[in-house]
């Protein structure tokens, strides 16, 4: 009985997920996270956020950079290049995040990002 039950909840879900499909262009899931980048992309683009690097040549920064989600919404300072503002803001740990004027030493992932600004 039970496997009924869940083979009618699944024929159910098809064809939900096949309307929207059809009405909207999108896949059910393409669109949740359409409109959840979306509200994410907002959010953290109203915060101050700052990226410290320490990376001498350019493949390892880019490495780092794929490694950090949501990079695109820092402001990123690569110290091995420029130490001026490493230096005013004592910073020697790296990465280093800021978030709204909080620091945060070593790796941070998108969680706790998401976490630190309420997005």
């Amino acid at each position: 009985m039970t496997f009924f039950v869940l083979l009618f909840l699944l024929i159910i879900f098809y064809f939900i997920t096949d309307r929207i499909t059809r009405h909207t262009g999108f896949f059910a899931l393409e669109l949740l996270e359409v409109f959840e980048g979306h509200d994410v992309a907002q959010c953290l683009e109203k915060h101050e956020l700052i990226l410290f690097i320490n990376e001498k040549n350019a493949a390892e920064t880019r490495e780092t950079l794929q490694r950090q989600e949501y990079s695109e919404y820092m402001k990123i300072f690569n110290c091995a290049r420029n130490n001026d503002e490493c230096t005013r803001r004592e910073i020697s740990v790296f990465p280093t995040v800021i978030i709204d004027g909080h620091l945060f030493e070593g790796a941070i992932d998108s969680s706790q990002l998401l976490k630190e600004t309420d997005c």
